[in-house]
């Protein structure tokens, strides 16, 4: 394990959540006390945001790990098209899939039809960590190549992440059907990507 490189991806991940929470404050979308004193009356705030709260206690550390123990071939072609989709990813599913839904119920990444400043601090992040996270399923792209173990626990640990991606800590908010049919594609994606690693 490098301790200098899981120590700097520690902190990079903690800079990019921090300045979520700096632009929801600014944006008066931080706390839903923040919400009620600058009178908005609907919507979700930073805090009640389950994946904010995953990304920060669970994830980031799992990528500072992952980097830590494993040389990933960064220039290799396979890696630049993975950053490339993931960014591209992201940056249409804010722009075409969360803001519109924040104009039905307004939260910290979007509101008004737009994607706030928080909500594109969250695109670099989900961006850098789907590059990496993607990766993982990938053969000999590591150095030593990834351990079945470390496959299996990136997989325990993104299933209940694609539920907090989703869930809201607010008593207002619903796991309607629509979203169940979600996560349940997702953690469905997730395990075949996992069957086909560990085969290969």
């Amino acid at each position: 394990m490098d301790t200098s490189k899981f120590i700097i991806v520690m902190v990079i991940g903690a800079f990019l959540i921090f300045f979520q929470c700096i632009f929801a404050y600014i944006d008066e979308f931080f706390s839903s006390r923040q919400m009620e004193e600058n009178e908005v009356m609907q919507g979700y705030s930073l805090l009640q945001h389950g994946g904010v709260w995953y990304d920060t206690i669970i994830l980031t550390p799992l990528i500072a790990y992952l980097i830590g123990k494993y040389q990933f071939d960064y220039n290799s072609t396979v890696s630049v098209v993975i950053a490339t989709g993931s960014m591209i990813f992201w940056i249409l599913s804010t722009m075409f899939i969360y803001a519109p839904m924040g104009e039905i119920m307004p939260e910290a990444h979007t509101h008004d039809g737009r994607t706030t400043e928080a909500g594109w601090s969250h695109v670099v992040y989900a961006s850098l960590a789907t590059w990496i996270l993607a990766m993982i399923y990938i053969p000999n792209i590591t150095t030593p190549e990834i351990s079945t173990t470390d496959v299996l626990i990136t997989s325990g640990i993104l299933i209940p992440w694609i539920f907090f991606g989703v869930v809201k800590f607010n008593r207002e908010w619903v796991f309607n059907s629509s979203t169940k049919k979600q996560v349940v594609i997702e953690i469905i994606a997730i395990c075949v990507l996992t069957a086909i690693r560990l085969y290969k």
